[in-house]
């Protein structure tokens, strides 16, 4: 949930210029999140098939 509303933020026009560092953070660091999960996910996945 973290990731998806991270990337569906839509910011204002007018407070575009202001906060454009800090969507590109909260983007970022929701990508990371998501990498960070889906190789947990990968790990635990082939710790069944061993």
């Amino acid at each position: 949930m973290v990731v998806l509303r991270a990337l569906r933020r839509r910011i204002p026009m007018n407070q575009q210029s202001t906060t454009s560092d800090e969507a590109y953070l909260e983007s970022a660091s929701a990508m990371l999140h998501f990498c960070r999960l889906a190789l947990q996910l990968s790990e635990f996945t082939t710790e069944d098939f061993s």
